[in-house]
Order: structure tokens, then sequence, then C-alpha cells
């Protein structure tokens, strides 16, 4: 992940809070359109289910049908109350919505995310289902762990709708990780790790590691300087306990993928959740929480509600196809193409294994020049890409690589790639590759 995509990503962010409008209530009230409880009894009975909650800590796998379908009602019955306002959309890059059940006591959750239009500044609230099942909560956030590195604390879920999580089996509380990518302003910008618990209608942030850039310029030399700063919880770090730290955490657990069925919305003049038919709303809700329970391929959610374009084969999630050992068959650059050979210069090879890392070798005569290993993520467009951003490894003032696989052949032994590669001034070029499956 080595100061990953940063680039690409934080350098377009601007540390400006969103918040949002139509909420309605507080943490603390259950939300629907018609309350009419008194204030005081209401909270009496919330401390009481709480206990209640205390004594019965029961693990549900996945909320059955019919009780989900009861659930998604009371969301889309008050879809005022949750839902990103149509006048909010003007300063939205994007709202998106999905629905899970984080700490699987049988109330399903709605995530609602935005990102700002101007800095990309992600904000995300929760609202869960109350215990009568008839109204629902929105969720306080606790943040522990690293502090101060930034005031852009929530983090990206909006950008990952694939996570890694784990269960910690003797609290019974599932974790998910997930980054937050900041812009401090004045060239300072980096990224968080961080672990997300849910419980009790408390979403606990936990910062276990984050890595703080502070780029500066020299009008007299005309360059650019960098200077890294890591953390974990216990103050800063060299750059080896980060990569440690990042690499191997969490200890003594194992980790999982988890998809959540993210549908997107409100782009600048899109009319929003609230112009949807409430029977479409229902199947976007029940889909999205299908793909959370691991009932519904999140490629297929994904081809039916955020993308018409989208391949059709749903066999399999986008990623696993192209799990397996390629080799550089071809690249192409305006119009110019070279093809390769194991013993050919710059020959590269791409391994991709199921737990969502990859391994790039690039040769040289036939020999090995140098090998890189990484996470592969997802763009919006399910496309799997990783980055190379060691410029130690890299020629000349190319500061960092990225590698997007856009595409795979009918019959799965051609993978297309779109090479980029960036220096301190920003992109720099790229080329189209072919890579041929099982080419050593």
């Amino acid at each position: 992940m080595r100061k990953k995509y940063f680039a690409l990503i934080l350098a377009c962010i601007m540390c400006s809070s969103l918040f949002f409008t139509g909420c309605g209530k507080t943490a603390e009230e259950p939300v629907t359109e018609e309350d009419d409880e008194d204030d005081d009894d209401r909270h009496d009975k919330d401390d009481d289910d709480d206990d209640d909650d205390d004594e019965k800590d029961v693990y549900v796998e996945s909320i059955d049908a019919d009780t989900l379908a009861d659930q998604i009602k009371v969301f889309v019955k008050n879809k005022k109350l949750w839902t990103v306002s149509n006048e909010m959309t003007v300063e939205l890059e994007d709202a998106a919505y999905c629905v899970t059940d984080l700490d699987h006591n049988g109330r399903c959750e709605i995530i609602v995310m935005t990102e700002s239009a101007y800095s990309t500044v992600t904000d995300m609230r929760i609202y869960e289902i109350t215990e009568k099942g008839d109204a629902f909560k929105e969720a306080d956030f606790d943040y522990t762990g690293i502090q101060n590195v930034t005031s852009s604390i929530v983090p990206d879920l909006i950008y990952y709708p694939d996570l890694k999580c784990y269960f910690d089996k003797k609290k019974q509380v599932s974790h998910y990780l997930l980054d937050n990518t900041f812009d401090n302003g004045n060239g300072e910008y980096g990224n968080c790790f961080c672990d997300l618990k849910y419980k009790d209608g408390v979403a606990t942030v936990y910062t276990y590691a984050s890595i703080k850039v502070k780029q500066t310029y020299d009008p007299d030399t005309f360059e650019f300087g960098y200077e890294y700063a890591y953390s974990s919880p216990d103050g800063e770090i060299d750059e080896d306990e980060y990569y440690d730290i990042i690499d191997n955490y969490p200890e003594g657990f194992d980790r999982e993928s988890v998809f959540f069925g993210i549908y997107y919305r409100g782009w600048y003049d899109d009319f929003g959740v609230m112009g949807l038919e409430d029977s479409f709303l229902v199947n976007v809700l029940t889909d999205s929480y299908k793909v959370f329970a691991g009932k519904l391929d999140y490629s297929e959610f994904y081809k039916s509600y955020n993308d018409s374009w989208a391949p059709t084969d749903t066999t399999e999630t986008y990623y696993e196809q192209y799990i397996g050992f390629w080799g550089l068959y071809e690249s192409e650059i305006e119009g110019d193409v070279t093809s390769y050979t194991p013993s050919s210069n710059h020959y590269r090879t791409i391994e991709f294994d199921s737990d969502s890392r990859v391994t790039l070798t690039e040769y040289d005569e036939g020999k090995v020049s140098y090998v890189w290993a990484t996470n592969v993520y997802m763009d919006e467009y399910m496309q799997p890409y990783f980055e190379i951003d060691d410029s130690s490894l890299l020629p000349g003032d190319i500061m960092f690589e990225r590698y997007t696989v856009t595409g795979i052949n009918s019959d799965g032994d051609m993978m297309y790639v779109s090479f980029d590669f960036y220096g301190e001034d920003g992109y720099l070029g790229g080329s189209n590759m072919k890579y041929l499956k099982d080419m050593e």
C-alpha cells in the first residue's frame, strides 16, 4: 500500500466539513415520521432496551426475508428523514447509501455517505432499526486511537464497497477495516488506517496507523520536497514499524472479505432518493443488504443499479476473474506497439492472489529487476488497481506508477491494463498493456 494513491485522490481533497440536512432527530432519539412519545419516557425505555441487549447478546448470521422486508419498509416510509436532500446535491460529488447489519443483532442499518464536490471530504451517518422494529435511531460516533492527525475524521466508506473484516469471537463483535484519506491544506496530506466496529448504537473508529506527507517547494531550484511522518496510537514510529502495522493488523485474527451494496445518487441536478418510486427503493435497499449478507454478488448489484454498461456475466465477482499469473504480451503508446517475451527488457509479470494482494515483477535482460507486492483495490468502475510508489525502484523522475485492470477477453486468457506514471508535477504519461495468462 506504500504511501498509496496520494497524487490521484489526496491532492484534490480540501479539508472542509460537510453536514447533512433533513436528518431531523438527535442521535439518541428514534426517528419516525410521526413521533408522539414523551422524551423522558422514550429515554427511559431506551435505557431498558440497552440493559436487555446486554443480557441477550445474539449473533444473527443474516436477517430472514420477512423481517428484512418489514425493516426496509420503515426506512422507505420515512426516507425524507435519512436521505440527502436534493437541495444539497449542488455541494456534493456523490451521495451514497447501503444497508447492513454491522453488529449482526438482526436489526439492519442504513448507512448514508457523501463526498463533497469541492474537496472530496467524506461524511457518513448510520441509522439503525430500533428493537421494536417500527422506527430507527441515528448512531453516535466515537473516535479512538491516533488523534489530531486531521480534522477529516470520517473513514471513506463511500470509496470502498469491498473491505476486509475480522470477527472477535470472544466479544462477539465484527470489525471492518477501511481508510481515511485527508488533506490538511498547505501541502500536508496523508492517509489513516481505521478499524470500525459497531455495537449498541455506537460506531467506534479506531485509527491504528497513519502516514502524513508534507510537501514543500523550493522556488530557487523549482523542486518539490517531501517529508513523511508515521504514527501509531503510541506516538511517532519509523517507516518500518508503520509498514509492519498495516501489513499485519490485526494480529491474532483472520481477515475476510465483505462487500457493501453501495447505491450512488445525488450528482448535482440528480433528483436523488426522494425522486425514486418506493417500490424501486425497496428493491435497492433489499438487494443492498443481500450483498452485505453474502447472498448477492456485488458485481450483479453494481450492474443492476449503478452501471448499465457493466458486464453481464455475474457468476464471479469482478476481481476473482483476474486471480492468477499474467505475463506482459504487448504495450501501446500513442499508436506505437511493442511486443514482449520473457527475455525482453522491461518484461513484467503480475500475479493476483485470492486475498486481494498482487505481486509485480520486472525483468531486465532476463534477470529480476525488482519485485513489488501490495494490496489491490476496486475503483468506482469495479476495475482492480494497484500502485508502485517507491521512487527508489522507479526510473528517472517518476514518483509512482498506477496499474488499472480495464477488462478481460471472452476466453479469460488476456487481460487489458492501463498503465500510468506520475512525477512531482503530476501526470507524465502512460500506455495500454495486454497480459497473457500463465505466460511465464
